[in-house]
């Protein structure tokens, strides 16, 4: 019997024991923060003021700008890949002997400026892994990727080219200005990605501000749309005179067609222009996949679209495992949009890319 007193003493001593535990747990984990969560939970009163603020942006203009859910909006950002091709149908050359003329110092200049969007092959090598149909029109493909090339390194690369820090009117601008942005922005990203492509998409949005409904002051967001607009006449003239540009153009017969195809390439370069101006202000880490981001090999989905040259094209499961040789535009990735999606990676666009094709 005494045994059993003790026995039953030392069991509720464990209880309270344990139940003491169980208490100074549960004390803690109150105090700990959700694991679902970055933040504790909101108190009602934080929530309330959240809400409130989120009116307060909206009525401020955000819900007029782009947001996290927008992926598929982001099809209109390449719209004027339709006018590339038209421009490289009509104005590239096409003949056999084109590519005849041409010495090998050049044939594998055209190579080589296409590093990062073509395999570094030599020519006969290359022309032998090419698609029947690429092979015949290779210059054409060389023109609309040389093209493409310029485009987003101008414009695509470096969401604030245009900013150029003045401070007054009669400030001559630093010419080192958007190289040290994009460089604080890279370290912002490196310190924290979410907070850092915020701050980035912000940025653009509010030195793009043209619209009344979206922002108080449009002086600033005006200024900016005529200086890049400003830049067109000149990047033109700069692809139309470099090489290997005007090597795989065809020569124009008249100062009235050379000026249409001027003309035709500057409202490319706006369209293009104004469109990554809109991509820079859509939230997230933007990044450009060319050959050394893209897998070696063709997969069928999102991330990657075979050419309309490849003659495999729209039975494009055919060219699953098979070399990338060509990224003619690169494809459009998007990181860290939102807090509550912050790991996801969004094939926002896909690249256009030349493959090899199996011999049948």
């Amino acid at each position: 019997m005494g045994a059993t007193k003790s026995k039953q003493k030392k069991q509720k001593s464990q209880e309270d024991t344990l139940s003491v535990e169980h208490q100074q747990k549960k004390a803690k984990m109150s105090t700990c923060r959700d694991p679902k969560y970055d933040y504790p939970r909101y108190t009602h009163k934080e929530y309330l003021r959240e809400i409130r603020e989120m009116k307060n942006l909206i009525e401020a203009g955000m819900l007029g700008w782009p947001g996290p859910g927008n992926k598929d909006d982001m099809f209109h950002t390449l719209t004027f890949t339709v006018d590339v091709q038209s421009f490289v149908i009509e104005h590239a050359k096409v003949k056999p002997e084109d590519v005849d003329h041409l010495s090998d110092t050049q044939k594998q200049t055209i190579i080589s400026h296409l590093a990062g969007y073509c395999v570094q092959e030599k020519w006969e090598v290359l022309m032998g892994l090419l698609p029947d149909l690429v092979r015949e029109k290779v210059l054409e493909v060389f023109l609309e990727t040389l093209i493409y090339k310029d485009i987003f390194e101008r414009f695509f690369v470096n969401f604030f080219w245009y900013f150029d820090g003045k401070m007054s009117p009669t400030d001559e601008g630093d010419e080192t200005f958007t190289a040290r942005l994009k460089h604080l922005y890279d370290q912002f990203y490196a310190t924290n990605p979410l907070m850092a492509a915020l701050w980035r998409s912000e940025t653009n949005r509010l030195a793009n501000s043209t619209d009344i409904r979206k922002a108080s002051d449009t002086l600033l967001g005006t200024y900016h749309l005529d200086r890049r607009q400003s830049f067109i006449g000149q990047f033109v003239d700069n692809a139309l005179s470099s090489e290997p540009i005007r090597w795989l153009l065809k020569e124009t017969s008249s100062t009235e067609e050379a000026d249409r195809r001027h003309k035709d390439l500057c409202r490319i370069y706006h369209m293009a222009m104004e469109s990554a101006a809109e991509l820079g202000n859509i939230r997230g880490h933007i990044d450009l996949e060319m050959l050394a981001t893209l897998p070696r090999t063709f997969t069928s989905g999102e991330r990657m679209q075979s050419h309309e040259y490849n003659l495999l094209h729209e039975d494009s499961n055919l060219l699953d495992g098979q070399r990338i040789l060509m990224v003619v535009y690169p494809g459009i990735v998007r990181r860290y949009i939102c807090a509550l999606e912050k790991y996801v990676t969004e094939y926002s666009t896909a690249a256009y890319v030349v493959v090899e094709e199996q011999a049948q």
